[in-house]
């Protein structure tokens, strides 16, 4: 084969397989793809029928869908929500220690659904609802320390 001939060659699979990357490809992680996957699931992820564990099942896939095309700015918060999920969905209710993993779980992650409630606030317009958490994630700088003084 000839130089010429190689470089035709290797282009021509080059282009292939970016063709064949770019046409794999169902969403892209952009915001307008992300609210848009939000705003069709807003129903399902504000008012979820959990009545099954198949429910509960599809849920936690609902949320593992829609990560995947998270935006970089929250993919890391979408996936600790994700995870609490799934946590959640594993919770033996006879199972002391399985029902303390689960809220030691939703304790570690409420930092990044205050963080994934107002991106969507933010980029969206969507409101999914009042996150509750047990400690206030809305300063994320710590206190200032209070001075004492003492006069002589």
């Amino acid at each position: 084969m000839t130089p010429r001939r190689t470089f035709a060659a290797g282009a021509g699979i080059a282009c292939l397989v970016s063709m064949s990357l770019a046409c794999g490809e169902e969403t892209e992680r952009d915001a307008t793809s992300f609210c848009a996957e939000i705003d069709g699931a807003k129903q399902q992820l504000t008012n979820p029928r959990l009545r099954t564990q198949e429910d509960v099942e599809a849920y936690v896939d609902l949320y593992r869908s829609i990560g995947e095309i998270a935006p970089l700015a929250i993919e890391s918060e979408w996936s600790d929500l994700t995870s609490n999920y799934e946590t959640a969905a594993t919770v033996d209710p006879e199972d002391p220690e399985s029902i303390e993993q689960a809220k030691a779980k939703a304790f570690s992650t409420e930092e990044s659904a205050t963080i994934v409630a107002k991106w969507l606030r933010s980029n969206c317009g969507v409101r999914l609802g009042p996150v509750s958490t047990i400690v206030p994630h809305d300063n994320r700088t710590a206190p200032s320390p209070t001075s004492t003084t003492t006069t002589p």
